[in-house]
């Protein structure tokens, strides 16, 4: 829990793409969250949650920032690899599953890797919290199915309702 005398601030970054749907738009918010970053001013915070897909431009940031700067992509292997030995992802676009790959492999993680999914329809249909579920959620009853025991990675932070009450979630 957080107390009182924490503040987190969350900005939004304004040159970012405004999705994610191909190279040229992940690139641009890397770069773009990078330089937000690179512009924070040390003595106003404590540490920097860098949210840029896959943790790119992670390392950039943290060469130049006086103060810790955490991914989530890096934070989640971490957990993945105390609570499971295989795991497997679900990611939304094909540009994703290759940014992922690349990710992984500087992770060092994908021994542990089972495979990655798309999740199997177009990114602005992915925005529909029915239609996300809709293709969602017979591909994680797959993966779930195959190996009982493997963590399951999903990046969305936007639609989980229907996956948050299921079992291996």
């Amino acid at each position: 829990a957080v107390g009182p005398e924490v503040l987190v601030r969350v900005f939004n970054v304004p040159e970012g793409p405004t999705r994610l749907a191909c190279d040229a738009d992940l690139l641009q918010s890397e770069e773009a969250a990078a330089r937000v970053g690179e512009q924070t001013d040390a003595t106003d915070f404590d540490a920097i949650l860098f949210d840029c897909v896959f943790d790119r431009g992670l390392d950039r940031l943290r060469e130049c920032s006086p103060i810790p700067v955490f991914g989530p992509m890096s934070f989640t292997l971490g957990v993945l690899e105390n609570i499971a030995r295989r795991f497997s992802v679900v990611v939304r676009t094909p540009a994703h599953k290759s940014l992922l790959q690349a990710s992984l492999r500087e992770h060092a993680a994908n021994a542990r890797l089972r495979r990655i999914e798309l999740l199997g329809i177009p990114d602005d249909e992915s925005r529909d919290p029915r239609r996300y579920d809709a293709a969602m959620l017979p591909v994680v009853h797959a993966l779930a199915a195959e190996d009982p025991s493997q963590a399951l990675l999903l990046r969305s932070e936007e639609h989980t309702s229907e996956l948050q009450s299921r079992q291996y979630l």
